[in-house]
């Protein structure tokens, strides 16, 4: 296996608005298209210990100082964290990831010592950082449970794995996983708006039996309070609210 760099820079340039959702569509394929046999292969991920901390990256101040949260970076890096959990490939988070660590907007910290490089775990405590952490946790439940193996262990996946669906908005994307149902595991509909702005998402649901999984900022696979089950095939219309990701699994 071998860190999936693709994958990396796919990821965070389809957050971050850079209309690049074919090469994304590649990588969170597994790269079988591009370098690797099978999607065993890839280690996926957004931050290492090497450049700058993800949520630095992703921040909109001029000095990318991301300890200071705002709302709109921290949705983006969930909407980040759901590609990487929802892709084939063996997932990687880096140490404070999922609690939104920064290394005060640095591009590498090799000689910055402890000052910028040490975890300091009581940034967990900050509001934002906290979602982010209860949201990286249900991702990391959700991949692990039995209807999470649909991303998981599969050798060779059909060229059908994964059905794309590619609204007019180049920042949007749409997946349906493992439908009609070739692998253990649910089925999964998966729904990306890397757009500020709420987008409409035209979803050919297939035959099942439909919940709303995940939010953006919440993941519950007995569904999402106040959500109805929704039976297939059927056309229906999804809005998606700006910097969000929808999750829909059939059962």
């Amino acid at each position: 296996s071998a860190w999936n760099n693709d994958f990396r820079y796919a990821a965070k340039d389809f957050v971050m608005g850079r209309r690049n959702r074919d090469w994304l569509q590649k990588n969170i394929m597994g790269s079988v298209d591009t370098w690797a046999a099978n999607p065993l292969q890839p280690v996926n991920y957004l931050e290492s210990h090497d450049d700058m901390a993800l949520a630095d990256e992703l921040c909109t101040r001029p000095d990318r100082d991301g300890r200071s949260l705002q709302e709109n970076d921290v949705a983006v890096n969930r909407l980040a964290a759901t590609i990487l959990f929802t892709s084939l490939g063996i997932p990687m988070i880096t140490e404070g990831q999922e609690f939104i660590r920064s290394k005060w907007g640095f591009h590498n910290t090799y000689d910055k010592g402890d000052d910028v490089n040490a975890i300091r775990w009581t940034d967990r405590e900050r509001p934002a950082a906290a979602q982010a952490l209860a949201y990286y946790k249900e991702l990391i439940q959700l991949r692990q449970s039995d209807a999470g193996e649909t991303f998981r262990a599969i050798s060779r996946p059909p060229a059908s794995y994964y059905q794309w669906i590619t609204p007019p908005d180049p920042q949007t994307l749409g997946y349906i996983v493992n439908v009609p149902k070739i692998h253990d595991g649910a089925g999964f509909i998966v729904l990306l708006n890397a757009n500020g702005a709420t987008q409409t998402f035209n979803v050919p649901l297939p035959a099942g039996r439909w919940r709303l999984i995940g939010n953006g900022v919440q993941i519950n696979p007995a569904g999402i309070q106040d959500t109805q089950v929704v039976q297939g095939p059927q056309p229906m219309n999804v809005q998606v609210p700006g910097l969000r990701a929808y999750i829909f699994m059939d059962g």
